[in-house]
């Protein structure tokens, strides 16, 4: 199936003619109205990559050094081009025809050869996207066009011989056909072209973001260099011959945000006249070095230790992307809790329930390729701890400090909790009794301005400011527009007097389905600096199931699936017309207190491994 993108070009900046007579002009004004591309069955979206569309391929894991492992998948697609001008967004529904209409950056060149039936050449025209001027012709002749594009902003030569018009196709850069016919007339005549692409693309993709690094130096050859080609494209038939090997030689590799500073993904791309033999792509990578988040540096692959990652099976055909993808990861270490809580059924600091589920369940923090977030798991410590255990537990310097309902440290404890942190260990702190969290708070953040109260009651729902960091928009979910989370079964624990600067606010005081506001507070946010989470919530994670989740609107925001993945649900006190919500029965907004958790636990894993109290250089 072919799809159509919209893109409207107009031209021309400069023209040349021949064999023109005397004879009264007529205006034809030539607009790009599409490009086709190879649809998919069944397509899904990968943003990352700026795929349209591509079918999921197979995929296989293999290992580097220093124990990164890197999984590679193939897919196929259409792309819309990565730096690509005239790559569009789709800004409609598909139509019955098969087209979507989409806009396109101006400054796009493309050449038009206009000649009579004859055959002999009478116009050549370079146009520019987004420039509308006429083109002067003959009136009453039948003409026959064609166009083509480089898709880029570069100036569009002419063929060096304009009777027998042909080009040779390039491998670095897409190429662009289209041909019609007309009669040209006193009246304006509107032209519009569909290009079609000429050629296949491959595109190599290695990502380091599950690796917590950035790539900064990477280099490699595609071995199978037999369906790597150029051609001859005969401008007049259309069609593409005298087919021969290109010589590929190293990757140039570039980054997706177009920048030339290292980056956790690269991508090198090039073009085929005829990609038949290419139902496999074997990537040589021969330097591959990486830069973690907090500057150690690891080399993966060497000259003299290269690697070969085989992608396959495509079914390669022209118009096609043929995409081979390689991510690459790391295992985190195993990291041990330390769980601070009363002791029982609901789970409050993921002790045991559904929140503990979602942090052992292999699928979201496993070694599988597969696992949302590749963690070797965790050793537990905790709740049921005396004072004396609790500080001695502290000392002994664990990865990672939940804090849930309704642990309140004691002086010696909050002394101990304070040095932990300062030392960079990491705490979630799930707190809501105003005395205990303003005591907290003020030790953790040696400021004796900070005051917390209780507002607003159980059920009460908090706007997520649209912040877009590892917490509101992590490996579990997209939380940084419209979305909520839910107070579990009391009053909210709500903040002031915190230095703004020093810290990213999730949400604020006031609740939406609640008629008080609360100006200039804060109910959950994350320091900037030290390894710190807090929410004034000490049932946000409470759900007292294993499989399953409650159906209150007051009590037990936390969410998942039968799969312990964290899910939204519906929550909420119904809202009065003097709330933000207006008037709105229970139950009416979608709370994601399991999904802001699970984010927060893989970035509290990452800060454990790379900023944490046990890190080592």
């Amino acid at each position: 199936m072919l799809v159509c993108t919209g893109l409207i070009f107009a031209s021309c900046s400069k023209e040349k003619e021949v064999n023109t007579t005397p004879e009264e002009t007529g205006n034809v004004i030539f607009s790009v109205s599409a490009v086709t591309d190879n649809i998919i069955a069944n397509p899904v979206t990968k943003a990352a990559a700026n795929v349209a569309s591509k079918t999921g391929g197979s995929s296989k894991t293999v290992k580097l050094e220093n124990g990164v492992m890197a999984t590679a998948s193939a897919s196929e697609g259409t792309y819309s081009g990565i730096g690509a001008p005239l790559s569009v967004k789709a800004t409609s529904a598909r139509a019955a025809s098969g087209t979507v209409a989409g806009k396109v950056t101006p400054g796009v060149n493309y050449r038009i050869l206009i000649y009579d039936n004859t055959g002999a050449f009478v116009k050549s025209v370079s146009a520019v996207s987004g420039t509308d001027m006429p083109i002067m012709l003959p009136i009453g002749k039948q003409l026959v066009w064609y166009a083509y594009s480089y898709n880029d902003n570069n100036a569009v030569a002419e063929p060096a011989d304009l009777n027998n018009p042909s080009i040779a196709t390039p491998n670095d850069k897409d190429l662009l056909y289209a041909t019609g016919s007309f009669t040209s007339s006193e009246s304006v005549t509107k032209i519009p072209i569909t290009f079609d692409h000429k050629l296949a693309r491959i595109d190599v993709h290695v990502n380091s973001d599950q690796l917590s690094a950035t790539i900064t130096q990477i280099a490699g050859t595609i071995e199978n260099t037999n369906g790597i080609n150029t051609g001859t494209l005969n401008l007049r038939t259309g069609a593409v011959s005298n087919i021969s090997n290109s010589t590929v030689g190293n990757l140039t590799w570039t980054n997706a945000d177009g920048s030339t500073t290292p980056s956790n993904q690269k991508y090198a791309s090039y073009y085929t006249a005829d990609p038949s033999a290419l139902t496999s792509i074997q990537l040589k990578l021969t330097q591959l070095d990486v830069t973690y988040v907090n500057n150690s540096t690891a080399t993966l692959i060497t000259p003299a230790n290269p690697s070969t990652v085989s992608f396959g099976t495509y079914a390669p055909a022209v118009g096609k992307i043929l995409l081979a993808d390689l991510k690459l990861w790391k295992v985190i270490p195993v990291k041990k809790i330390l769980h601070l809580s009363t002791a029982s059924i609901y789970g409050y600091a993921a002790e045991n329930a559904a929140s503990a589920n979602v942090i052992g369940d292999t699928r979201n923090f496993g070694t599988s390729a597969t696992s949302v977030v590749k963690s070797a798991g965790f050793t537990h410590v905790g709740p049921n701890l005396t004072s004396v255990q609790r500080i001695a537990e502290i000392n002994a310097k664990p990865d990672i400090i939940i804090i849930g309902y309704a642990y309140t440290p004691n002086a010696a404890e909050l002394t101990a909790l304070t040095t932990y942190l300062n030392a960079k260990g990491v705490i979630i702190c799930q707190m809501e009794d105003p005395t205990g969290l303003q005591t907290t708070l003020r030790s953790f953040l040696a400021n004796p301005a900070i005051t917390v109260s209780s507002r607003n009651s159980a059920g009460a729902v908090y706007p997520l400011n649209s912040v877009n960091d590892e917490i509101l928009n992590g490996p579990f979910g997209n939380l940084t527009s419209g979305k909520f989370w839910g107070e579990d079964a009391s009053a909210t624990g709500v903040i002031s007097g915190l230095n703004l600067a020093n810290i990213t606010v999730y949400s604020g005081g006031s609740g939406y389905n609640w008629p008080t506001s609360n100006p200039g507070t804060v109910s959950m946010f994350k320091h900037n600096t030290l390894n710190l989470f807090v929410v004034g919530d000490g049932g946000f994670l409470s759900n007292h199931n294993t499989v399953g989740n409650s159906t209150s609107n007051t009590i037990e925001p936390f969410a998942v699936n039968a799969n312990n993945f964290p899910i939204s649900r519906a929550y909420g006190i119904a809202s009065t017309s003097s709330s933000p919500a207006g008037t709105l029965p229970a139950g009416s907004w979608q709370v994601s207190n399991s999904i802001v958790f699970a984010n927060a636990m893989a970035w509290a894993i990452k800060r454990a491994q790379f900023y944490g109290i046990n890190t080592t250089p």
